[in-house]
């Protein structure tokens, strides 16, 4: 399996580069920890992670873009970041760890070939600004380590069958890490229908135990409710310009000079010369890959053990075919899990033919030079990208840590033990949702995490509340009237603390409820938009003795326009305190919003409530209906009007 002809010299040479390239990586991967994109879907993550770290064993992760759960196991990865410090930074460098034993995994493969294979991989892979970012992203970093794992595995398995017994478990952990890793699996057929190598009583020893291993999670995804393609982007591209897109891809794989459009056109303006820099040496790398590929696919055919090279080859060429039957849009995924670090070991093995083919000193020496100049231009690319994400105040971890600190800490030193501090963010702005869910992560362990909402406080029972508000969301109401005693205790540009003081009754008894646990106590509503074509709702809810299925069904409300026949024209579903968390008299204020303009005549709004999980309605105590009308809606005017309940 090894290449003939001229290795690098001399051991001490290959040691002193490949400690050289390691150090490197090792450096850039670990340095500034807090400078990574930290929003939404992270501070989720995280927060499954911390029901790992606890012991809560989470059955699955966070819900993918294509509508089915993600598999859990990446989350229990991560657990020991957590386990150590409470430091929400210790989860990006404990990424970069794993991205660090990625590293040592891709030299290890092209050592299979040869010394030179395994000095170039690494030094292409150790400063790659694309798998520095995604090397410390939750979604992608450990996903590379099992597919470089699983390839070592597949190369040793020519000289000694006992290693196929690890390649599917290999391959079976990247996939219950991410599901576009299933990209990978064509390859066991391939690798058991071409070489007898694989045709062995380990090979199914090790398909079984991937098999008993899938098992957990197919039965979760199969037993419960699934909206196959729910996040998928509805435009699909053409043939040909996914082929476009998946052949750019590749071309900048190895150097990431494409991520500046990946991160939006600010990084691009911000460093223009860092980007000029990367991108000229790097597309002539990718060229160079190319050219290694179609060498070795040659080379391979001659070669005394050329299965090494034809695997190596499948590794790559798998998940690059998948994006042709895939949309477009979802062909980044499949480049974040490619092969692991097969493209840097193809990359590697282009050195080693360079150095194998190059005639005379000066030939080598510009070979040479050009492995050491990459890295160091691939150095200077990430270095500038940090100090873009260093500017990303709401986005960046590092900025927002630094940012919110003071607000936690205010807000957990006015609030009483067991009181629950509420969060109201503008809801008009596209990352209302990130602000919330990373305080969620700043105020724990210290308490149970705290509730978000976007447009007034949800709770009017709690005595005292504490409230957070970030820029530009104005003082927090209990739907449109201002919280009695409500002063402000702390203000910083990042927002303000608020605490309010006991808000007495704010509606009647309830009247009608639903059998989960759930009363109506009134709502009110107003007109409000530069046409008064939007109807903002506030209805008032009460707890009582809120069921089983309330705990475990993901209970919301449902909230409907109907017109005068009857016929729904706008709606606006949602509940903003989970129902896991309800407990007897908690009162709930939910802020709606509804669009009037398909609305012709006098309308009525219908409320009810259902799971998200089976779609099931609960029913009404009284009458065994499943829904309350409220109406009718005031033709005109901007003023707070009550609504009576019709039925």
């Amino acid at each position: 399996m090894r290449i003939a002809g001229r290795q690098i010299p001399s051991s001490w040479l290959t040691v002193l580069l490949l400690a050289l390239f390691l150090a490197l990586g090792a450096v850039l991967r670990l340095a500034r920890p807090d400078l990574v994109a930290f929003k939404l879907d992270e501070a989720k993550f995280v927060g499954i992670v911390d029901s790992a770290a606890s012991g809560g064993w989470p059955a699955s992760g966070a819900m993918s873009s294509w509508g089915i759960l993600q598999p859990p196991l990446r989350a229990y990865v991560l657990a020991p970041a957590r386990w150590l410090t409470s430091d929400v930074a210790a989860v990006p460098a404990w990424l970069g760890l794993l991205s660090l034993g990625n590293l040592v995994a891709i030299g290890l493969v092209a050592a299979q070939f040869s010394r030179a294979a395994a000095v170039g991989a690494v030094a292409l892979a150790a400063a790659s600004p694309w798998v520095l970012h995604f090397g410390r992203a939750v979604w992608d970093a450990p996903i590379q380590l099992f597919g470089t794992l699983a390839l070592l595995a597949a190369l040793r398995t020519i000289g000694n069958r006992r290693w196929a017994i690890v390649i599917i478990p290999l391959l079976v952990l990247e996939a219950l890490t991410h599901l576009t890793a299933w990209s990978m699996m064509p390859i066991i057929g391939y690798l058991f229908l071409r070489y007898r190598h694989f045709r062995t009583r380990w090979f199914a020893a090790g398909a079984g135990l991937g098999l008993a291993m899938a098992l957990p999670y197919v039965a979760l995804v199969l037993s419960g409710p699934m909206v196959f393609g729910q996040g998928v982007p509805a435009r699909e591209y053409s043939q040909l310009d996914t082929i476009t897109r998946a052949l750019q891809f590749g071309l900048w794989f190895i150097s990431g000079a494409d991520l500046q459009s990946l991160l939006g056109e600010t990084y691009a303006r911000t460093y223009p010369f860092s980007a000029a820099l990367a991108v000229g040496p790097f597309v002539a790398g990718g060229l160079l890959m190319l050219g290694t590929w179609a060498a070795l696919r040659i080379a391979t055919m001659w070669a005394e053990e050329g299965a090494g090279g034809h695997i190596l080859v499948a590794w790559v060429v798998t998940p690059w075919l998948a994006t042709m039957i895939l949309p477009g849009q979802l062909f980044l995924h499949y480049f974040q899990v490619w092969g692991g670090g097969a493209p840097f070991v193809l990359a590697g093995l282009g050195v080693a033919w360079l150095w194998k083919y190059a005639r005379g000193t000066i030939i080598r020496g510009f070979a040479v030079g050009a492995l050491l100049a990459i890295p160091l231009v691939q150095t200077a690319t990430w270095w500038s990208l940090l100090g873009y994400f260093d500017q990303l105040a709401d986005t960046s971890l590092g900025p927002t840590l630094s940012a919110w600190e003071q607000l936690t800490t205010a807000a957990r030193d006015a609030a009483p033990n067991g009181t629950t501090i509420q969060i109201a963010t503008d809801g008009d702005s596209p990352a209302y949702q990130d602000k919330p869910a990373v305080l969620n992560l700043l105020l724990r362990p210290e308490r149970e995490p705290v509730f978000t909402h976007h447009d007034s406080a949800v709770l009017f029972e709690t005595t005292p509340t504490v409230f957070i508000t970030t820029p530009p969301h104005p003082a927090p109401g209990w739907g449109f009237e201002p919280i009695p005693g409500l002063r402000a205790l702390f203000t910083s540009p990042a927002g303000t603390v608020w605490i309010a003081a006991a808000p007495g009754n704010l509606a009647e008894q309830p009247t009608q409820g639903f059998q989960d646990g759930l009363a109506y106590l009134g709502s009110e509503v107003r007109r409000a938009g530069a046409a008064a074509n939007t109807l903002e709702l506030t209805t008032f809810w009460r707890v009582t003795n809120p069921s089983e299925r309330a705990r475990t069904a993901d209970l919301t409300l449902f909230i409907h326009l109907e017109n005068g026949d009857g016929q729904g024209v706008a709606q606006d579903d949602g509940l903003d305190w989970p129902s896991d968390r309800w407990s007897e008299g908690t009162r709930i204020a939910q802020r709606s919003n509804l669009d009037l303009s398909k609305l012709q005549d006098g309308g009525w709004i219908r409320v009810g409530l259902y799971s998200r999980k089976d779609l099931q309605r609960s029913r009404r105590l009284d009458d065994g209906s499943d829904s309350i009308l409220l109406g009718p809606i005031p033709s005109t005017g901007s003023s707070v009007v009550p609504l009576a309940s019709a039925r």
